[in-house]
């Protein structure tokens, strides 16, 4: 009898548990319930945005922040003072940190500063202080040479470990590394394929030893199916499980890791206002101008018991200056909920009583939004139609502003000559791509057109901006008082970033005409800047000096 009734009990969950309704997707909002604004230190005021963390501290909320990639600055949340600041290690360059409490301080340092080899001789990457800056441990980078062995796997491959978080995963006597440093082969290549790296590796910080997963990282890739393997390519975070949460850009998949058992849980947990992410024709390393739309970073909110997963439209598919997200919501079960859109990046801080957005305003001011969640009585279908609708619409502005400019003729001179009017049969362009190319090179050949400005205005010779808007080319452009230079063309909607479609870093760019014809048109890498870009540049222009030599006119 006694078996019977515990049978019956045992049936009657298992058909309440069949039968349960999932909570109906809805539509959400947010609102800012209040600002604050601290102002930082003037020593503070090079500070690493999106590696902050918020802590509680004797009973206060207290922001901490990585400033100039040497210190620990804190500051109490309430009142906006700064209430300390540690001194990291001043031989190194600090990039990640975790506070756990007032005894132990993890702090992530750069290998860059030094050679991986130098580094695994002589570790100090990772450490451990206390509140009082002193140095309580330096972890060595011993490994479990099993799984090694099992793969076929280079120890320098692995070590020294890479550290992709925002803060440092720490669970427990537990943190979490991903398993590749840098650019080992691209992703669905068939090197990349015959090399697969495992999920993840764990240190045990008691034991000073790293762990490998026996899993493979970035699950469904077949060769030819290509994605970049730049920084933003998987996310990481921390489960409500307590346990490391990876997201790849590609997949719609979240994945966790049961580190104990080795074992990776998967959960579906997809935007319903996009298809899928469609892998790229080739290999590459940079996502840029290849990728629509990516997943992003997932965030686990314990107070409201609930995910927020991101997804970034990029703008250079999108009509969306200044960013575009949308949020995915789900339950602590991974039950989607619903979604936010036109969002910024979702703000990953949570207090009992608070979510709050944590952004620069300015290099010496940040915000604090306080946000609240609400949930409205839109209807959802709508919600979801209207804002693919948007998509469509942001999507075709792109496609008209670039009309025209994207055929088999060169669009740096086509573009040009729809904006002035060119009688000469020789001249030179050069093309900057702000805040895409490297910064060091703008400002060389910024400044060497600054120094030559009234002969430079003399020649054939035109300057092209690329960016976002009028005012954000001034505001380059008066940092060398180019702002009037006479021969100047403003491509304020980026239709030529646009087109560009480069394997690298946008670095200033050089045309040359002559005859009428486009002799030669190169986009630079840093090493080439000073040895060629510039004389290319100067090259048959008359009373020119560049390191000594005055060039002649050729025009």
């Amino acid at each position: 009898m006694k078996n019977a009734i515990f049978i019956f009990i045992i049936l009657e969950l298992f058909l309440y548990s069949c039968t349960k309704k999932k909570e109906a997707p809805a539509v959400y909002d947010i609102q800012i319930i209040k600002t604050k604004e601290i102002i930082l230190e003037e020593s503070d005021r090079n500070y690493t945005f999106a590696r902050e963390q918020l802590v509680e501290i004797d009973g206060s909320n207290v922001l901490v922040i990585i400033a100039n990639s040497e210190k620990l600055s804190f500051y109490d949340l309430d009142n906006g003072a700064k209430i300390r600041e540690i001194p990291a290690d001043q031989e190194r360059i600090l990039k990640s940190f975790k506070y756990i409490n007032k005894d132990s301080i993890f702090l992530f340092y750069d290998v860059y500063y030094y050679s991986r080899e130098y580094e695994m001789r002589n570790p100090g990457m990772f450490q451990l202080i206390d509140y009082d800056g002193n140095l309580k441990q330096v972890y060595k980078y011993n490994i479990d040479t099993v799984e090694l062995k099992n793969r076929n796997l280079d120890i320098k491959t692995i070590l020294p470990p890479s550290q992709k978080a925002d803060n440092i995963p720490v669970v427990g006597s537990n943190t979490f590394f991903s398993t590749y440093f840098g650019q080992i082969g691209d992703v669905g290549t068939k090197e990349f394929m015959e090399n697969r790296l495992p999920f993840l590796m764990r240190y045990n910080i008691p034991e000073q030893k790293f762990y490998l997963s026996k899993h493979n990282s970035f699950p469904y890739i077949e060769e030819g199916i290509y994605y970049p393997t730049s920084w933003s390519d998987v996310h990481y975070s921390i489960s409500g499980n307590n346990l490391p949460l990876v997201r790849y850009n590609y997949s719609s998949d979240i994945f966790e890791w049961d580190y104990e058992n080795d074992e990776i849980i998967t959960y579906s947990l997809k935007s319903r206002l996009i298809d899928s992410v469609m892998p790229m024709a080739k290999p590459s390393m940079y996502y840029n101008n290849n990728l629509e739309h990516i997943y992003s970073g997932t965030y686990y909110d314990p107070y409201r018991e609930l995910y927020f997963s991101c997804v970034y439209y990029n703008d250079e598919f999108y009509d969306c200056t200044g960013g575009l997200w949308n949020i995915i919501i789900a339950n602590k079960d991974f039950e989607y909920l619903g979604e936010l859109y036109c969002n910024k990046n979702w703000p990953c801080f949570y207090t009992k009583n608070d979510v709050l957005d944590i952004h620069p305003k300015n290099d010496s001011v940040i915000q604090v939004d306080y946000l609240k969640l609400v949930k409205t009585k839109r209807n959802y279908n709508d919600f979801i139609d209207s804002c693919r609708n948007d998509l469509e619409i942001r999507k075709q502005k792109i496609s008209d502003i670039t009309k025209g400019f994207d055929t088999d003729e060169n669009y740096i001179i086509k573009f040009l000559n729809s904006r002035k009017k060119i009688t000469n049969e020789n001249y030179r362009v050069v093309t900057f791509y702000i805040a895409d190319g490297c910064m060091g090179c703008n400002e060389a050949v910024y400044t060497e057109i600054a120094g030559n400005k009234e002969a430079l205005e003399k020649n054939p010779f035109y300057l092209i901006v690329t960016g976002n808007s009028i005012g954000e080319a001034y505001g380059e452009l008066g940092k060398y008082n180019l702002q009037d230079f006479k021969n100047l063309v403003i491509d304020s909607t980026g239709i030529i970033r646009r087109l560009t479609k480069y394997d690298g870093l946008r670095n200033p760019r050089l045309t040359i005409v002559e005859n009428n014809s486009v002799v030669h048109d190169s986009i630079y890498t840093a090493f080439d800047i000073e040895s060629v870009l510039i004389p290319k540049m100067l090259k048959g222009l008359n009373y020119i000096e560049h390191n000594g030599i005055i060039y002649e006119i050729i025009y």
